[in-house]
């Protein structure tokens, strides 16, 4: 039970610093774990931080990206909701990421051809509801026309972010061994409830750029539990449910869920050693305010069973830039289809694909900043 050795954390900050950020009623504060020799940990303050601000934050987001996806509301609301969301991210610039990346010296763009560096985000608490890797002033230089400006104010134009619930969590992950990637895609378009016609074309196009991947027809729990001891890659393509009184009930919505449901509890139980879990659905990153440092959620569960990379969601996502999304990720992981998927570049991925939809829709961010990627 003894905490493990500061020199055996600084390991995993070898590829990337490794940033908790907390908040409490007397200050606020950034820990950057590094892999600096003697002394990895840098306490980063964070003056314009407060606890109070970052619950009103947290709620407000709630609220905007529920009303953003409410299409039977006035469409003026939905509007005013994603610029709600953008006076979030702008916030969280400034509160936190900024002095965080000041601090590391990541001021600027990479030049063309440079490597992009990547940060780990491991936020406290209620700060675990918010966006970190998408904090900044996405429609300012699209505003000015100079989207090419060599310091903007986004995380998405300085780092790629990943995330992270503890440093163990990524070691546990960076330890799994490479084995013959084998994808198998779980779609479920015909929900009774909400169909999602985006489904088929986003299985199609998965299915181009991964020709020998398998599909789970009509997929119940029993059928993806075997498919997922079979494979190294999985995508889901359908809705999600995240239970708020119980997480552990949380679950991915398959053909049978309401008599055999495929919860949390399930996923987190199996022991598996595989590459990439990609969640395209509804809230997998979603858990129950006071349980946010326990991480109860369908994205945690899939990285608990054993998956080295899991790409989630923060809030609903749209069922037509889930197809725009997931295509450009497979197309990043394939070569654009000539080679089998490299779960290792998943990071990068989705780091490439979300800014190439950011640039596309700036001033709705429920489109663009929702995914999130945990893992090495």
């Amino acid at each position: 039970m003894r905490a493990p050795a500061a020199a055996r954390l600084a390991r995993q900050a070898q590829d990337g610093p490794i940033v908790f950020v907390s908040t409490s009623g007397t200050r606020c504060d950034a820990l950057v774990l590094t892999a600096a020799a003697g002394s990895p940990v840098e306490a980063v303050p964070l003056p314009r931080l407060t606890q109070a601000d970052a619950y009103d934050r947290a709620n407000r987001l709630r609220r905007a990206h529920v009303d953003a996806a409410d299409h039977g509301i006035d469409p003026q609301r939905r509007i005013t909701a994603q610029r709600e969301i953008l006076d979030v991210l702008e916030w969280l610039w400034d509160a936190v990421a900024e002095p965080v990346l000041t601090r590391l010296g990541h001021t600027s763009r990479p030049a063309a051809g440079e490597p992009w560096p990547r940060l780990w985000w491991c936020p406290v608490g209620i700060l675990a509801f918010l966006p970190l890797h998408a904090a900044g002033y996405h429609t300012e230089n699209h505003e000015a026309g100079t989207g090419t400006a060599a310091a903007p104010r986004t995380v998405l134009d300085r780092v790629v972010s990943s995330y992270t619930t503890t440093v163990g969590a990524l070691e546990h992950a960076r330890g799994a061994t490479a084995s013959p990637p084998s994808t198998v895609i779980v779609p479920v378009p015909d929900d009774p409830d909400s169909p999602l016609p985006g489904v088929r074309e986003e299985t199609r196009a998965i299915s181009a750029l991964v020709p020998d991947a398998h599909l789970v027809a009509d997929p119940t729990r029993d059928k993806v539990l075997a498919a997922l001891h079979r494979h190294q890659i999985v995508h889901f393509a359908c809705h999600a449910l995240a239970d708020g009184t119980d997480p552990g009930r949380s679950r991915l919505i398959l053909a049978d869920h309401t008599r055999a449901p495929l919860t949390v509890t399930d996923i987190s139980n199996l022991h598996l050693n595989v590459a990439l879990a990609y969640l395209s659905a509804c809230d997998t990153s979603v858990t129950a305010a006071h349980l946010a440092d326990e991480a109860l959620h369908i994205t945690a569960a899939f990285q608990l069973a054993g998956y080295r990379h899991v790409v989630g969601t923060l809030w609903s996502v749209d069922d037509r830039t889930a197809i725009e999304l997931a295509t450009d990720f497979y197309g990043h992981l394939t070569g654009r289809g000539t080679t089998p998927p490299r779960a290792e570049l998943s990071a990068h991925a989705l780091h490439r694909a979300t800014r190439r939809l950011r640039d596309r829709y700036p001033g709705t961010p429920t489109l663009w900043a929702a995914h999130v990627h945990s893992g090495p």
